[in-house]
């Protein structure tokens, strides 16, 4: 068996075009993300949605839930927001953006428990706001929301109804 030689590719010319063609990679996978950054933005409409709940004096006093849903309109973002409980309401950062906003409890219009076998799994928070504003937050949020939103907005939903309900919508 013979050795082959590869000493040529240590050679100026081969080691610039592979820094090129890495640089180059690098670059293109930076624009994909700001462009991914931008259509996020504008899907959710988070620019307006700052202006409209600006996050001013907050005192955090409960639960930091990473990786949290939201549904704006039709446009369903999953595992971008981390949702903190304050005094003023939820705080809501968005990881495509450094401004975050703070949802009044009064703007809470309905507090949906999802329920599997009896067990809350999911707490789905919809917002007062001209379009479709949902987020989700794990059920150990449940208490600290039941203080401060008031009772006849909450409501419990079984999955698998909803399953149902929507298996014959589609049909």
């Amino acid at each position: 068996m013979k050795n082959t030689d590869y000493s040529f590719l240590l050679a100026p010319q081969y080691i610039a075009l592979f820094v090129l063609i890495v640089a180059g990679a690098i670059a293109v996978a930076i624009a994909l993300a700001r462009i991914g950054t931008a259509l996020t933005k504008s899907a959710t409409g988070w620019k307006t949605l700052t202006q409209r709940f600006p996050a001013t004096d907050v005192n955090k006093f409960g639960g930091r839930y990473k990786k949290r849903n939201g549904i704006f309109g039709n446009n369903e973002c999953n595992g971008f927001f981390l949702i903190e409980l304050a005094h003023e309401g939820l705080l809501i950062t968005a990881d495509f953006d450094r401004a975050p906003i703070l949802i009044p409890w009064s703007a809470i219009s309905d507090v949906t428990e999802m329920n599997v076998l009896g067990f809350t799994m999911m707490v789905n928070l919809t917002i007062n706001y001209e379009r479709r504003l949902v987020f989700n937050v794990p059920k150990d949020a449940l208490r600290d929301i039941q203080q401060n939103v008031s009772a006849e907005r909450f409501h419990e939903s079984d999955f698998f109804q909803l399953v149902k309900k929507m298996m014959l919508n589609k049909t």
